[in-house]
């Protein structure tokens, strides 16, 4: 598969960004910001809107397709037509596999019952960086209430016969956690495979240490998790 430039993960094919406005959860990490910051994007200021532009992309078929990789799709402020809309022009290309990423999983939840939204193949994924809820680091809901409602959306869906459903927990930027809690949160979800990854804008965040890292990474792996190490965090911590 080819994968285009910028992609967060090396298995998706193309990133597809038809979602404009700013992230109503403000991550102080957030890559979106900086590039806002650095090019003074109007894209991705204001509030959430479609961007007819990337709305009107022919998304062809056969590929891995990481939908909003730019923003959050399901933060509460988006407005229900604007994620209606854009799970449309998914189901018009069934043959591709949609990611839908979020820090916010209550309301991606709400588009998948009790009428489904959602094309016929999908991977679910959240961004879950810590199991303490850090003000100051992002807005977005806490990391204990992702991890109930991406599990039970995944039960839920498994329970309505969506068996090619595949769900992901993305640990990145990885922030000072208590071991025990932060595996219980993954653990809950019963991810396919677990994504980590460092802080790599260098957002001097609470970080943990390498020994903390290798930790966690040995016991998820231990309870037979895909663990999937981004480059980033191989390079600073030495984690493999």
């Amino acid at each position: 598969m080819a994968v285009s430039s910028g992609n967060m993960y090396d298995w998706v094919g193309l990133t597809w960004n038809p979602e404009a406005g700013a992230c109503p959860h403000d991550c102080s990490y957030c890559s979106t910001k900086h590039m806002v910051y650095t090019k003074a994007s109007p894209k991705y200021q204001g509030a959430p809107r479609l961007w007819p532009k990337a709305l009107a992309k022919d998304l062809k078929s056969g590929q891995v397709v990481f939908v909003c990789a730019q923003n959050d799709l399901f933060a509460d402020l988006v407005p229900p037509f604007v994620i209606s809309v854009i799970l449309a022009k998914c189901r018009e290309f069934q043959g591709n596999t949609y990611v839908f990423q979020t820090k916010n999983p209550a309301r991606l939840g709400e588009f998948a019952f009790p009428k489904d939204q959602f094309p016929a193949m999908c991977i679910f994924g959240m961004t879950l960086e810590s199991d303490i809820a850090y003000p100051t680091v992002s807005k977005a809901p806490a990391p204990c209430e992702r991890a109930y409602h991406l599990g039970q959306l995944r039960v839920r869906r498994r329970q309505a016969g969506f068996q090619s459903d595949k769900f992901f927990v993305t640990v990145e930027p990885i922030l000072l956690f208590n071991l025990d809690a932060f595996f219980d949160d993954i653990d809950y979800v019963r991810p396919d495979f677990v994504n980590i990854g460092a802080d790599s804008k260098r957002c001097n965040l609470p970080e943990p240490s390498a020994d903390q890292i290798r930790a966690l990474v040995e016991l998820l792996r231990e309870k037979r998790y895909e663990v999937r190490v981004k480059p980033e965090l191989r390079r600073r911590f030495g984690v493999v």
